[in-house]
């Protein structure tokens, strides 16, 4: 089992904290897609959706602590993951109407301009929650070293 374990790990270390993000995030939306469907025939579809959604954040946050970047983000992370799904809703709602409304293209591709443009924002900003790497307490150390600059 160590055996199998290691080799699984060094595969995973192969495709790069992003390769693990992008990864993560096909998983997150499959298995919240899943939890959407099978809450659709006991609850109305805006609760479903919401359920799914604040799920798929939670998991976000902990395929982002275990297995893309291997870090705690800090007392603050799950609240910071949540801030960016948020930011990150908001910017991919501004793109879509972007895509629609003033580029004038299809509705049935806004949503993939959005993904291609908001993913790199989201790793960046996961990125600097959970620290460049293991050693580094992220956006939590940046706060803490800026308040220590200012005592």
């Amino acid at each position: 089992m160590d055996r199998f374990k290691s080799a699984a790990s060094a595969n995973f270390r192969r495709f790069g904290s992003f390769g693990r993000f992008l990864t993560s995030g096909a998983f997150n939306t499959f298995a919240t897609y899943i939890l959407y469907l099978a809450l659709l025939p006991v609850l109305p579809y805006r609760w479903s959706y919401t359920i799914a959604y604040a799920t798929g954040i939670a998991l976000a946050y902990l395929l982002y602590r275990y297995f893309v970047f291997g870090t705690s983000g800090g007392r603050y992370g799950p609240l910071w993951v949540a801030l960016i799904y948020l930011l990150q809703y908001l910017l991919g709602l501004a793109l879509v109407s972007f895509w629609v409304q003033v580029l004038d293209a299809p509705a049935l591709w806004a949503p993939a301009f959005a993904i291609a443009i908001a993913t790199p924002l989201s790793y960046v900003l996961n990125r600097l929650v959970f620290g460049a790497d293991k050693n580094n307490a992220g956006l939590e150390s940046a706060a803490t070293a800026a308040h220590d600059k200012e005592s």
